[in-house]
């Protein structure tokens, strides 16, 4: 592998760690968010049974968004992960990412139950 290669592999690396970083640090701040406003909303809105649903996939995202990283972390020296380890960062990746889209939809579609929009 030449200079080239391995520049281009390491800024993959961190690239996909950056994008990592930042969903469990926003799904670190929604959790600390909702769990703040929960004592408000609790004692005027019905729909904070919905926002229950928001933490857990929050706390899952930061739970799948810590492994990939781990794993970019182990392999930024080698030349190559392994077939195991490339699958498990794809997977817990992409369910990281589904999570937090169905987590910020749950704060979302509460939010527009709470203001009575629809």
């Amino acid at each position: 592998m030449d200079d080239v290669e391995k520049k281009d592999r390491a800024e993959r690396y961190k690239l996909s760690f950056d994008l990592l970083k930042h969903l469990t640090t926003l799904s670190s701040g929604s959790v600390i968010l909702i769990l703040t406003l929960a004592d408000r909303l609790s004692k005027t809105a019905q729909p904070v049974g919905f926002l229950w649903y928001a933490v857990v996939c929050f706390c899952l995202v930061i739970a799948l968004g810590m492994l990939p990283m781990a794993i970019l972390a182990v392999n930024i020296n080698r030349s190559q992960p392994s077939v195991k380890e490339a699958n498990f960062f794809a997977i817990s990746a992409t369910f990281a990412f589904i999570l937090f889209f169905v987590g910020m939809g749950v704060v979302v579609a509460s939010a527009i139950k709470q203001l009575g929009i629809f």
